[in-house]
């Protein structure tokens, strides 16, 4: 396993994929949960099942998963739909994390788990787990990008929010914090603050 793992997790449009970036510039190779999610909904085992649940409108005329369909199903107010589909990918998405966490070359990665904390594989901590880093943001810089990259309102964006923990919950459950006002210099600060305390704590950076 690889000496120093950190996971990146945080609100919704908050900038994950940017603080991820960052520690991966200084750490080394960066996994993406939502990648890997991906590559998963190209497969038959997932693209099956996911039409056996909700029905072949689902799928379009070229095989692939309509994204939009998928997501008025999994968000909608039942539960057990979006708890279906995170049983459904979490267990392969973590198998994946392993296997590539476990095949880095130097033993140093960043892992970017949007959904670490609401996961019941990481219900108690892996053992390659260095540290948890958390990235939160102003609501309004949120929304913002939220509307900017995928066309949401306010009233969508909390409600998808209300299918996770709140961010006190989360903020309590990790390690390390990054306040990301939208400026890169204080967020490559904060990610250099955060890798040297982890050297300091034997994380190993």
């Amino acid at each position: 396993m690889a000496s120093t793992v950190i996971a990146i997790t945080g609100e919704v449009g908050a900038g994950k994929s940017t603080v991820s970036r960052f520690f991966a510039e200084e750490l080394g190779e960066l996994i993406d949960a939502d990648a890997i999610v991906a590559e998963l909904w190209r497969t038959e085992r997932v693209k099956s099942a996911a039409a056996a649940r909700w029905g072949g409108e689902i799928i379009d005329s070229a095989g692939n998963v309509i994204h939009s369909a998928v997501a008025k199903r999994a968000f909608s107010g039942d539960s057990s739909e979006y708890q279906w589909l995170n049983a459904l990918l979490h267990p392969l998405v973590h198998t994946e994390i392993e296997n590539r966490i476990t095949s880095l070359a130097d033993g140093f990665g960043i892992v970017e788990i949007p959904l670490f904390f609401e996961s019941k594989s990481y219900s108690t901590r892996p053992s390659w787990l260095s540290s948890v880093v958390f990235v939160t943001s102003p609501r309004e810089i949120r929304l913002r990008r939220c509307f900017e990259q995928r066309g949401w309102s306010d009233a969508e964006l909390a409600r998808r929010e209300s299918f996770f923990l709140s961010s006190a919950k989360r903020i309590e459950l990790s390690d390390y914090v990054i306040q990301n006002d939208g400026e890169l210099d204080k967020l490559k600060k904060a990610v250099k603050e955060i890798l040297n305390a982890v050297s300091k704590s034997g994380g190993g950076v």
